[in-house]
């Protein structure tokens, strides 16, 4: 069958380590450097009072503010509306989301991917449509979530987690994902303890409406629930 993307064939393996960001444009991130004392407005009442200001106090970054709104926009607007996306591009789009479905669309019908995505996208409401879709598809093969207390990435912030998440092509099917949470080191994937089956059925009985994961540390936490 021809893939969403139009055409026949596919990678047999496609690697990857999206950025992890939001679409929508954040004021405090933009003026964080630009302009400090916009960023530190105490709510975003004042913000934006101090944003409209910027028409007589300093023009120039207020047309780079609105110059970058717009990108963000046009970006939000394309992804949402094209088609192109029709899994991840809902809510609040994330670009690690959209990334992972290019992913998963280009591959071969029995390739795989392997990607690098905040852990998030299993439990998000945003991203629901997404794994669901993803389950239910039974092309899940991994999702092994890590904290960043070791810093396994110093430029993150060590409170923040991330995930390995391992996907299929569409001519292969796995009943079961293998599911890891609160993993410290790489070295952590080489205990099978760590790495626990979850069928799809399960994941449907705990999740009925939205197929997101249960991110468990033991295997008795799945049956407990």
């Amino acid at each position: 069958d021809t893939t969403p993307t139009g055409w026949d064939g596919g990678f047999d393996c496609v690697l990857g380590n999206p950025p992890w960001e939001r679409i929508k444009l954040q004021e405090k991130e933009f003026f964080a450097e630009r302009d400090p004392r916009v960023a530190n407005a105490r709510n975003a009442a004042e913000r934006k009072r101090m944003i409209v200001a910027m028409q007589d106090e300093n023009a120039a970054l207020l047309s780079a503010f609105l110059r970058a709104k717009r990108r963000s926009e046009g970006s939000s607007h394309h992804l949402r509306n094209s088609g192109r996306f029709p899994l991840a591009g809902r809510g609040d789009v994330k670009t690690f989301a959209v990334f992972a479905e290019l992913m998963y669309q280009v591959i071969h019908e029995r390739g795989r991917v392997g990607c690098i995505v905040p852990s998030a996208i299993a439990t998000d409401d945003t991203t629901r449509v997404l794994l669901g879709r993803l389950v239910e598809r039974r092309n899940l093969v991994s999702f092994f979530d890590f904290s960043n207390k070791k810093g396994i990435f110093p430029a993150v912030q060590t409170v923040f987690h991330f995930a390995l998440m391992t996907l299929m092509g569409r001519m292969t099917e796995s009943d079961k994902v293998l599911i890891g949470a609160n993993l410290l080191r790489p070295e952590d994937l080489a205990d099978p303890s760590r790495q626990i089956p979850v069928t799809v059925d399960e994941i449907a009985r705990l999740n009925p409406l939205t197929r997101t994961l249960p991110l468990v540390d033991v295997r008795e936490d799945v049956e407990v629930a």
